[in-house]
């Protein structure tokens, strides 16, 4: 057979980016779901998956339902063979390291089963449970018998338990052996709800309840809106741990069709979080705004379903780039491309990490070694005159008059901060021409030089500087609450305000129109994949850097 090749066209796809590997410091972790499938794929099984990937892990699944349904609703459910999923069950546990297990959606087959598996393979290791009781579409997906089934025989070993507020009042009852068709509720403030969140960890004995508050929205007043009747404003969620801590997430009302899974992804997502390693509360936190995201990044072209549709659990994922294809809608809205920065999943926690870290605290307190204190500054000041020839670049590269003169106003700011640093050494008495760098200092600024070396990118470079620029600012602005007893001239304090003083705060300001409004002219998934590529690298070298530091103050090095 002869093939016609006047409009053929090759492609040689060994010139086009493909998937860039996302630097992985730790091994991948495994999160096995076990709940229901839903094959509109917004909610079960399926929405767990797409989670679990969202925050690298990788994804097992144990179908122990399968339901028909769509956006509109669930019309039926056929549960899985109770031999079959014992058996689906022990081929995981034998052979597989699960790192973490979110139940989602539970028959009674398999809450017979589960137990026994958490007690010979998973004892200690991370338990989220979504006590699934019914759909966003009100189908009863729940039988009290089952629900009492689940608190006596492994609600106990959870990590977190994660019911909105209708289920969190199905559990009371069970809990209390009273009736949920006549049993009320009242909330009229938050601490309405700390109460419930407080009673449910008491009674059950976990490690902790994430109370959900997507019913009960509250006004400008942080008032029930449904009570008072004006516009909804606001959400919580109420976390209660083991101990008594008690942690409210506050976000905004987001009145949205876009919300099928809501209940799975966030359960999916604290799971995955906990697998990598994150506290209780950091993973509540990071998961609560990837559904909030997911949530803000649907629309109507995801399924055209004409019921409660999916959210976008993949709205932070790139894909490979297609030669003339050029990213026509950002994944962050104009004038928020720092704060997709410092949350998304794998930045987050080296973010909070280096901004609340406890050097700087203890810069505050008053509690830093003179060691520790010594080696920072002598640190400081060799990885600073890097950094600011590094922004010398900037300016040379500026595509405006007007980004030209606000790199120049941060260049500025950074001789200036050059210089303090020297004359506090030479109040110290020390020889800064001795100076040799350390380990966690050398591999910063080579780093640094490796990019800016590398690239003519005049937004590339920027994104490069802006960790150490903001996160100072950010840093300091927590540390200041934590001031101890020091004396209105110690030179600590007087170092800190410096970071939160006008000149400080104004060069970020500037720094921060730079990216901004360049970021709207990013070109394709790869250029943005990079972009955040090497803020997280960043962000996790000043968090050393600090580390370092103190290390050298509990004479570690």
């Amino acid at each position: 057979m002869s093939v016609a090749t006047e409009n053929t066209v090759v492609i040689d796809l060994r010139s086009i980016p493909g998937y860039k590997p996302i630097p992985l410091t730790v091994k991948v972790p495994t999160v096995l779901t076990l709940a229901g499938s839903d094959p509109s794929g917004g909610a079960g099984i399926e929405a767990d998956i797409k989670t679990i990937s969202a925050f690298h892990c990788l994804g097992l699944s144990a179908i122990n339902a399968l339901t028909a349904q769509n956006t509109t609703g669930v019309k039926n459910v056929l549960q899985t063979d109770e031999g079959f999923l014992e058996q689906l069950l022990q081929a995981l546990f034998e052979d597989m390291r699960i790192d973490a297990i979110k139940t989602g959606m539970m028959t009674s087959k398999a809450v017979k089963l589960l137990p026994f598996y958490l007690e010979k393979f998973h004892k200690g290791k991370p338990l989220v449970i979504d006590p699934v009781l019914s759909s966003t579409s009100g189908f009863d997906l729940g039988k009290l018998d089952i629900l009492k089934s689940s608190i006596s025989s492994f609600f106990a070993k959870a990590t977190v338990i994660t019911p909105n507020f209708i289920e969190a009042k199905k559990i009371m009852c069970a809990i209390q052996g009273i009736s949920f068709d006549t049993f009320d509720l009242p909330v009229n403030s938050i601490n309405d709800l700390k109460e419930l969140s407080k009673f449910l960890q008491l009674n059950i004995g976990c490690q902790s309840v994430l109370v959900k508050g997507g019913h009960i929205p509250w006004d400008e007043d942080f008032r029930p809106s449904d009570i008072t009747g004006k516009p909804p404003r606001y959400l919580t969620e109420v976390l209660y741990e083991q101990g008594g801590d008690v942690t409210v997430f506050k976000s905004d009302f987001n009145r949205s069709k876009f919300t099928h899974g809501t209940g799975c992804t966030l359960a999916s997502a604290i799971a995955a979080n906990l697998a990598r390693g994150l506290s209780i509360s950091e993973s509540v936190q990071l998961s609560i705004s990837y559904v909030q995201d997911s949530i803000k990044y649907a629309d109507k072209t995801i399924g055209s379903g004409t019921g409660y549709g999916p959210m976008n659990h993949l709205y932070n994922i790139s894909s490979p780039v297609c030669l003339g294809v050029t990213m026509n809608n950002l994944p962050f809205n104009e004038g928020h491309f720092f704060d997709h920065l410092i949350s998304y999943p794998s930045i987050a926690p080296w973010w909070k990490r280096y901004t609340q870290h406890d050097f700087i605290k203890f810069m505050a307190t008053g509690a830093l070694s003179q060691k520790s204190l010594r080696h920072f500054l002598k640190q400081g000041k060799l990885y600073l005159e890097v950094y600011t020839k590094i922004y010398a670049k900037t300016v040379a590269l500026a595509p405006s008059l007007d980004q030209l003169q606000s790199n120049s106003i941060v260049l500025k700011d950074c001789i200036r901060e050059l210089a303090l640093l020297g004359d506090r050494l030479k109040l110290l008495g020390v020889d800064t021409t001795t100076i040799k760098m350390s380990p966690a200092c050398k591999d910063y600024t080579d780093y640094l030089m490796s990019v800016a070396s590398s690239t003519d990118d005049w937004l590339t470079i920027n994104v490069l500087l802006a960790p150490c620029l903001h996160g100072y600012h950010h840093a300091t602005k927590w540390a200041l609450q934590y001031i101890g007893d020091q004396p209105s001239d110690n030179w600590n304090l007087k170092w800190l305000n410096d970071y939160v003083s006008d000149w400080y705060v104004d060069s970020c300001v500037k720094g921060r129109k730079v990216l901004e409004k360049n970021a709207l002219d990013l070109q394709s998934d790869e250029q943005l994949s990079t972009l955040i590529d090497i803020f997280e690298q960043g962000t996790v070298l000043e968090c050393k850097f600090w580390d370092e530091a103190l290390l050298m103050g509990q004479d570690k090095l």
